[in-house]
Formats: C-alpha cells, structure tokens, sequence
C-alpha cells in the first residue's frame, strides 16, 4: 500500500513539474488515408534516399511519397517490426522469423527478397526481428535468439546465438551494440560481440536509448526504462544527476537523438517527452497537442526534420522544428479569435464563444479552458485600473486578478480603449461611440449607427481619437474644453468605399489599414499649408473650405495595393498582415520576409499581439496561433521529384517508381501502336501536407517546361517514332525547386516507315519507274506511228484550207476597202454639211472650233448661221459615235436648216423644241417601248449683234463664261433632245448682256470622259473648267492649240497610250 501511495505522489508531482506550452502542427493519417485493410499499428520507420517514407505494417511495408500510399508484401500473418537503409539506398526489414531487403524488380515495383530463407534449418527457427540496423559494410537484424550479421561485400550472413536472450540494440557511430539479458551492453567488433567494459548494470536493467556523450566527450549515455539516464566514461558507469527526477513517471521504450542534440522519448501512454541530456523535460507531444494516440510505437526524424511516430493507432507527422504552435479546439480553443490580452501573467483570448483563459497547471491537460461568465462574442480587451475589461457582443464587462467578473453596461460594444493621461475609458459599437471616466460613468454619447468597430486609437501627435469601422469609415473623435465632435470620413475624403478601415499606431506615426494598402490622414494644417495659394485667409479659416484628406502611406518605402489591417511593431520587427498573409519587416536586414508564415491555413487573420519577449499570437477565424522564433527551423529543402508511374494506352505498366541501380541505364523501346502515355508523378515533401506543384517538359516534343499546377499526372498521346526523355520538376511552398526526374524511352517507327520498308519502296520505285518507262516507250512507238498517218492527212486538210482562206481574204480586203472608201465619202459629206469655219471666222472673228472625231465620221457636231442682225451658234453631242452618230449629226444639221433657215426662228429655247419635235418626227419615236432612244444634247447661243445681247438655252450641255478671271456656268435644261423626251418639253432661255472681254465656251462631254493620265482615270468635268480659266487669257487660236495638246499628253501620260473614247467638240468665241 505504502508503495501504491509513493508511486501516486511521485505521479502528481511530476504532473504538476511540467506545463505544456508546445503546439507543433501535426498531420495525422489513419487507415483511412493509407488502407482500409492495413492495421493501425506502426512499428518502424525509415526514410530512403530519395525521400519516400516507410512504415512497418502488418503483412508487409507501406509506401509513402507524399502523395500515394503503396504497400509491399512481405510476410503473411506477421508484423515487420524493424526497418533500416544502407548506404546504397537498400530498405532492409525484419519479422517475426524472417528478415530480408526490398529489391527492385524489372518494372522498378520494390518486392521482398528474403535474407533469411538462405541460412540452415537450424539458425531460421527465430522470433521477431525486433531491431535491424545498417552500417557501411554490414546489417545487423536481432532476434531475442541471436544477432545475425549480413556482409555486403561477402553476401555472407554470420549468426551470433545468447545464451540468454537479446533484448534492444543499438548504432552508435557506425558501431552496433545490444543488450543481452544475464550479460549486459555487447559491441560488435572485428567479427565478435565484446562486452561493453562497465555495462555490468544492464544485466537486469532494461535500456532503451544508447548515444555518444553529448559535447564530443568519449563515451555512452544510456537511457533506462524508468531509472533515469546513465553514462559511461573511461570505463564506469555513473547516474546524470537528477535525471530519474526529471524522468520519473515517464516509462521509455525507446529513444531517438534528434537534430536540435535533445532526445525523444517514446511512451506507451503519454506520447512522447523531448528531453536533454540532463533528463529535463523540454517539451511534450501528445494527444492534447494533435496526436492520434499517446501510444508510441516507433519515432523517426526525416531530413526534413520532421518527426514521425508511428501510433498504435495510426501514424502523426509533427513538423518538430516549427515555430509556430496552433491552438484550437484540441487545445481548448472554440471559435473565431478576435482579441488576446496577458492579464496579470496570463494569456486571456477572446473568441465567438466567450473569454479563454491559458492553464498549464496540469499535464496532458489543454491549454486553455473556458471561461463560463462570457459565452458570447468577444471583440476587444483593455486593462483598466488592474482589472481585465471585456468588449463583447452583449455588453462590456471586468474581471479582476481572481477572475471575479461584473457586467458593467449592456451596450453591445465592439472596440475599448483607456487614456491613461486624461483616465477617460472610449468604447463603440454598432449603437454609437460612448466616453466613460475611470469608473465606467458615462459622460458623452452619440448614437450614430455603425458597422463593427475595428480598433480605436489616439494620435500620437494631438489629443484626438480615431475608431474604425468595417464599412462605414474612420471618426474622429475631438475633445475641447467647450464641446466635443464627432467627425465621420469617407469614401469622399480619400478612404475605400464599403470597406474596412483600421487605425494603426506605428511607432510615433499614426496609419489606416485599407483595402489597398496602409493610408495617412493630412489634416487640416496641412491642407491649408497646401491651399494657401489657392484660398483667401476667409476661406483658410473656414472648415467648410479646410478639411483633412486620406492618402496612400509607403511602409517603409515600400507602396503595398494589397489589403493591410494589421501591423504590430517591435524593435527589431514590425510585422503586417496582407492580404490575410503574414509577414514582418526586418529593420537590419531591411528586407521584407513572409516565408516562415506561407504554411499558415487557419483562415482569415483578425489581429495581431507582440510580447515583450518577441513571442506573436495571431488570431484567426479557425484558431490561434503562437510564433516563437526557431533559429533551427530550415526552409531550405533539397527534395526530390519522383516519376511514380509510366502507363502506355492506359493499361500497361511498364516502370513503377524506382530504378534498379537508383539511376536509369536502359531505355525502353515501344511499338508504334503503344504511343499514348500516361506519367504519374509526386515529391515526397512533406511541409506542413502542402501540396507541391509540378512542371514538366518531355524532351523531343515540347518546346518549353509547361506552367506549374498541382495536377500529378500528365496524359500525352500519338508520340511520333523518336528518342523521348520525359522530366518533372516541383516547386513547394516557399517556392523552392526540387531536383529533376526523368524517364528515357523510344517510339519504333510503324513499319511502313522502318528502314527496310524504306529500301523496299526504293527498289519497288525504280521496278516501276523501268516498267513504266518500257511501257511508255512502247506507246510511244505507236503512237508516233498514228501521228506520221494523221499528220500526213492534216496537213493535206491545212493545205486546202489555206488555199479557201486566201481566196477569202482577198475577198475581205476588197469588202473592207469598199466600206472605208464609204465612210470617206460620208465624212465628206459630213463635212459639206458642216459650215466654215471661215464662215464663223467671219462674224466671230474671236473664236476656235476644237473637233476631233473619234472615228473617221463623229456624232459631234457644229452649226452655224447668219439670220439679220442675229448670229446662232450650236454645239451638239448625239447619240453614239462612227456612223451611228454621224447620221444622227446629218440629221440635226439638216432640221437646224430647216427651223433657223428656212422657218426663221432664232430663239434658242425655241429652236431646241422644234428640233425635239424634229428629230423625233423624222425616226418616228413616240412612248411605245419599242420606239428608238435615239437623240442629242446640244447648246445654242443666238448673239443680236446690235444691242450686243446674247439668248442660251442648252438641253444638258451648258454655257461656260470666263470674264475677268472668273468662271461661271449657266445650267442647262435637264432634259435631252428627242428620245423618250415629250413633244411639248421647253427649253429655258437665258439672255444676258455681252461687256467686252466676255469669252463663251460650248462642248460636249467628249474632252471630259477622256480616260488618261498617271492613274487611267477620265479627265473629269472640274479638271476640264480649270483648264479653260488657265488658258482663256490667252489668244482663241492658242486656246486650241493648248486644249489640243492637252488631251494628247492626257492620252499618253499612263504606261499605256490611250485611245480617244468619244468624239470631242468644243466652240469658243468672243464678240
């Protein structure tokens, strides 16, 4: 009974000895991660080169490349309860009665190849191999029966047989020792198991740990299972003082060194103890800091350094040397964190769920407990005449140093501050902001409706208070003798519209968190130092004109577009949060540094909190969380990318992750037909389980490493025959790049593009270019033989046919010179018809007719005549040119004769009308549709040579007059002569009056539609009139010999002489 009651108080002490205050992050995988039908205990742990995880299981090993559990069959019905690696990167393993090595197959798949099997009958009746150990030339596997040693130059396996039995063994710089029941510590040198000279102890005291001495001192410290640690040095053995107090309660089963020089120890029940070398406890992992189970059954650190333990239930990865500790509920924790505060020592957090206050009184205990006065939304702390008060969603309460708690006001209050100097307490919430002396009585209000309060602050350069909000601004709270104010500041004086604004104190500078970026407030005194040009005094001292403006703020000469609310300072460090990311500023480096804070996922953080000692809370939606800084902590990873898989046509499995001699020495070939391929790819890092992401690039087919994605697998399809190296590469976290892997592999050509198909269509090509050529020669024959009978009968044909077309081309010279020996005779005739020019001449002795038929007969045409004291001048165009014209020319000279002539009329319009009358009558047109269209334009001017008077009426030709230097233009009628126009059209008549120098202008639209010129376009009508005015100062025979050449050097000016398109006629005279 006594002892009973000893052991109980030895208990409770070392309980009370020993606070957890360490929250490592903490993966844990149970069988639903790594197999259903896999067992929950884990008895050994190793780690290859190239980083894959495995874990002693039963019935085998399981796999782990940070993405895909694999398992590797090795014994049925047993547990592998031992691994280790040697140098070569060979995983060795050990049974119950077997032990063997993990070899690589053909496909690269690892299989077990016993070890075992290979000694006599007599040596392989043994129980578990309980510990397997690899030094650079053996691997030792101990069985409570007998060590057996395995040389890897003589693959030779040497037996080492108690008399008693072995118990646990050890590697200690490349030496292996064991404990043997009855014996003690046993070493293995030059062949033979030594006894351990001072290791006498150990015959009945179980150890469980065997290390050099720390501080490079020759020698052993021991762990035992409850007694303590021990030492041996030159030979004897002595306790570690105090190390049995230190330890006691903590029963070790097994022991690891770790890469910080402390020593794990792994528990049955409790999980396991980091301690040093002293035995003092420095930190403790259990179920309340993550685990799945305190029982421990195997512990490895990974290059990494994180720490994996195999559980009886399940297997936890801590990440050992991180400095961040997560709190949440497994700590105690509920609820999204708001406010922290150190209150008389102790950390007070404020969640959705009320006040939590940090108890490390009791082991295994969680951190922090609840406290049940407050159970609703906590907002905000402040310590107010040494007492806690609480801003929270149902009021504002106080607690004092033993947490007696007393609700001072109902009003639901969202940010709290005290000003020590004026002993004034500010609160505010969404009824308004409140001002209370240091007693809570309050002595100003306004219930201006807001959104939560973010923070409230005082400028550190006047006496004024800002309280932010989360949508409705920043106030500005003023304090006078004789009032006080509250000022609101929006989107209109500079702030983000609608978004969260945060007072931030900064050393001596005040800032606000906005949603793009840290902002300044320029009061009023800087805004009339700015305005000053710009305002009179009456205006400078009006606050309707002043009024303070926000702006971006550098931080640190550094312009952030990112959300910043948060900023904390500190004398080495001012930390800020971004975007909901954390980082810090180092003030020597002058560098900004976020990289230990990128494995942060604990959702949105609220708010920030810097201790005197450099420690940082972070309160976030999902929990807290503490940073410690850890100079041991290493970022830097030199990981590997693994090529797990290779798939061809999606079935076929032809390399499963691991190469024979560790690197690829052959290259696989692949029909034609097997050219879609499936890589499947991971990266055992293992960081905090985030995820890697991949880039890849297939040498021979792609032009550039493809963008990195989280994506592990990659289906490429229809490879062309070629040599192909396909490699991988993945980036973690911190933007680290891993090693490159790669798999090598060929496509055949199908077979109608090997070289001997290649050989074979070259001689098939030439067999069929010779037939070909012997056929084709044959045809030819032939064929020339056909040709000599039918050339000889066509050209017999030709030579009649010659002789038919001489005949008839005498025949058509004869026809074509009858038809232009006709036309010649109506030009003739045409030009009888037409007056002299010298008749003109003689009445107008100042003018020109330009007439250029087309052909050798034209359808312009000129009329003149002498009736009295009148003179009548016509220019007309009519239809057609050739003959066509010329007979329509006839005829309007012929009526010309007969109405101005014969009938005596003079009046131009009149004269057009009876010509309409004229022409129509004479080729019977009339509104029947299968009358001809046939007809003309014309102009007439009738001069009284008395009162110098001058009558134009045009029917679609105009009058031109050019008289001191200026050009005008009198419209004609827009109706044509004869055609579909009616027998009763009138013509409208002009009469002007004719000053000397008046010169008068008549043509046709031949000069104008002349095609010509750089570009093969027409001369065009304003071309034409511009012309006319440059030339018409000059003499009327100049003119024509200008308007002449002119159209000549139009005609030839293109690459190509043109030919005249129409007939041209042009009419100028002066009185």
């Amino acid at each position: 009974m006594a002892k009973l009651l000893l052991t109980f108080i030895s208990i409770v002490l070392f309980t009370l000895s020993f606070g957890q205050d360490y929250y490592p992050p903490i993966e844990n995988y149970s069988t639903n991660t790594y197999g259903q039908f896999r067992n929950p205990e884990n008895y050994a742990i190793v780690q290859d080169q190239r980083g894959v995880m495995y874990f002693g299981n039963s019935n085998g090993v399981m796999e782990y490349d940070g993405k895909n559990w694999n398992f590797i069959a090795v014994q049925i019905s047993a547990y592998v309860h031992s691994l280790c690696m040697d140098s070569t990167g060979t995983i060795y393993t050990g049974s119950l009665g077997q032990f063997g090595y993990l070899k690589t197959d053909d496909k690269g798949s690892l299989v077990y190849e016993s070890l075992s099997d290979k000694l006599n009958i007599f040596t392989q009746q043994f129980s578990e191999v309980n510990f397997c150990f690899a030094s650079k030339t053996h691997v030792f596997f101990q069985a409570e029966e007998g060590v057996f040693v395995y040389d890897l130059a003589a693959k030779k396996i040497t037996v080492f047989k108690s008399e008693n039995s072995f118990h646990t063994a050890f590697m200690v710089d490349g030496v292996f020792y064991t404990r043997e029941r009855g014996v003690g510590l046993r070493r293995y040198i030059n062949g033979s198991l030594e006894l351990v000279s001072g290791s006498e102890m150990f015959k009945y005291e179980p150890c469980f740990g065997l290390f050099t001495l720390p501080n490079s001192e020759n020698g052993l410290l021991i762990f035992t299972v409850e007694n303590g640690i021990y030492q041996i040095k030159d030979d004897k053995l002595s306790r570690v003082p105090k190390s049995s107090a230190h330890l006691k309660g903590v029963k070790n089963f097994g022991t690891k060194l770790l890469s910080d020089g402390n020593y794990g120890i792994q528990t049955f029940d409790k999980g396991v103890f980091i301690v040093n070398a002293k035995g003092e406890i420095v930190n403790e992992i259990n179920r309340s800091t993550g685990l799945r189970s305190n029982d421990i059954k195997s512990m490895f650190e990974d290059r990494d350094q994180n720490l994996w333990l195999g559980l009886g239930n399940g297997i936890s990865k801590v990440n050992y040397y991180s400095p961040l500790s997560f709190f949440n509920e497994k700590a105690g924790i509920e609820g999204n964190i708001q406010a922290f505060e150190r209150f008389q020592g102790i950390m007070y957090v404020g969640s959705s769920y009320g006040v939590y206050v940090q108890d490390t009184s009791l082991n295994n205990a969680k951190e922090f407990k609840r406290i049940s006065e407050i159970r609703d939304q906590v907002w905000d702390f402040e310590i107010i005449n040494n007492r806690l008060c609480i801003a929270s969603t149902e009021g504002i309460y106080q607690m004092d140093a033993k947490q007696h708690f007393t609700k001072i006001s109902d009003l639901n209050t969202n940010g709290i501050l005290y000003d020590t100097q004026r002993k004034l307490i500010i609160t505010s919430g969404n009824t308004g902001v409140y001002l209370w002396n240091n007693r809570f009585k309050l002595k100003w209000k306004d219930e201006v409706s807001l959104n939560s309060t973010t923070s409230i602050v005082k400028s550190p350069k006047s006496d004024d208070y800002w309280i932010g909000t989360s949508g409705s601004g920043a106030l500005r709270l003023i304090m006078s003798e004789k009032d006080t104010l509250l000022d609101l500041f929006t989107f209109a004086d500079g702030l983000c519209e609608g978004e969260v604004t945060r007072p931030i104190l900064l050393k001596d500078s005040l800032l606000f968190g906005c949603k793009f970026g840290p902002m300044t407030f320029l009061d009023e005194d800087f805004m009339r130092e700015l305005m000053k040009d710009e305002l009179t005094e009456e205006e400078l001292a009006d606050p309707k004109f002043v009024r303070g403006m926000f702006d971006i703020a550098p931080l640190y000469d550094s312009i952030f577009d990112q959300e910043i609310l948060l900023i904390a300072d500190t004398e080495d460090r001012t930390w800020y949060v971004a975007e909901h990311k954390l980082g810090f500023y180092d003030k020597k480096q002058k560098i900004f540094i976020n990289k230990p804070f990128w494995g942060i996922k604990y959702g949105r953080i609220n708010n920030l909190l810097v201790e005197d000692n450099g420690v940082l809370w972070i309160g976030c939606a999902d929990g807290l969380i503490r940073y410690k800084h850890n100079a041991r902590k290493n970022y830097q990873s030199n990981f590997t990318s693994l090529i797990r898989n290779v798939l061809v046509e999606d079935t076929i499995r032809v390399f499963n992750g691991k190469f024979k001699a560790g690197v690829q020495t052959d290259m696989l070939r692949f029909d034609y037909e097997n050219n879609d391929f499936l890589f499947s790819y991971s990266c055992p890092y293992f960081e905090d389980e985030h995820k890697p992401k991949y880039s890849t690039f297939l040498e021979g087919y792609d032009e550039n490493w493809s963008e990195y994605e989280a994506k592990s697998d990659r289906t490429i399809t229809n490879l062309k025959e070629g040599d192909y190296t396909f490699k991988v590469r993945a980036k973690n976290i911190y933007d680290q790049l891993s090693s490159v892997a790669s798999y090598t592999f060929s496509v055949r050509p199908p077979w109608y593009r090997t070289a001997w198909a290649y050989f074979l269509y070259v001689i098939l090509f030439f067999l069929v270019l010779f037939g070909v050529g012997r056929i084709t020669s044959a045809r030819l024959k032939r064929r020339n033989d056909q040709l000599e009978i039918i050339v000889d009968e066509r050209t017999k044909e030709i030579s009649m046919k010659n002789e038919v077309l001489e005949v008839k081309n005498v025949e058509i010279s004869e026809q074509k010179k009858e038809i232009e020996d006709s036309i010649n005779y109506a030009k003739r005739i045409q030009d009888a018809i037409l007056p002299l020019e010298g008749e003109m001449k003689k009445w107008l002795p100042k003018s020109f007719i330009l007439y250029r038929p087309k052909d050798i007969v034209s359808g312009d045409f000129y009329w003149f005549s002498k009736k009295g004291k009148e003179l009548i001048v016509v220019c007309a165009d009519c239809t057609g040119h050739g003959v066509p014209g010329a007979f329509m020319s006839m005829i309007g000279s012929d009526r010309l004769n007969i109405i101005v002539n014969e009938r005596k009329i003079t009046s131009p319009g009149l004269i057009l009308a009876e010509l309409n009358r004229a022409i129509k009558n004479t080729l019977k047109q009339s509104a029947q549709g299968n009358s001809t269209r046939d007809g003309m334009d014309a102009a007439i001017c009738t001069i009284n040579t008395e009162t110098n008077e001058l009558t134009y009426a045009g029917a679609h030709r105009g009058l031109w007059i050019v008289e001191e230097e200026a050009f005008r233009e009198i419209k004609a009628t827009k109706t044509a002569i004869a055609g579909f126009t009616p027998d009763e059209q009138i013509y409208e008549e002009h009469k002007m009056a004719v000053a000397p120098g008046m010169k008068f202008y008549l043509t046709t639209d031949g000069y104008a539609d002349q095609f010509g010129g750089p570009r093969s376009k027409k001369y065009m009508v304003k071309k034409f009139k511009q012309f006319i005015m440059k030339i018409s100062h000059k003499e009327h025979d100049a003119q024509q010999e200008a308007l002449e050449k002119e159209l000549l050097n139009w005609m030839e000016q293109a690459d190509k002489k043109h030919d005249q398109v129409d007939d041209v006629c042009i009419v100028a005279f002066e009185l």
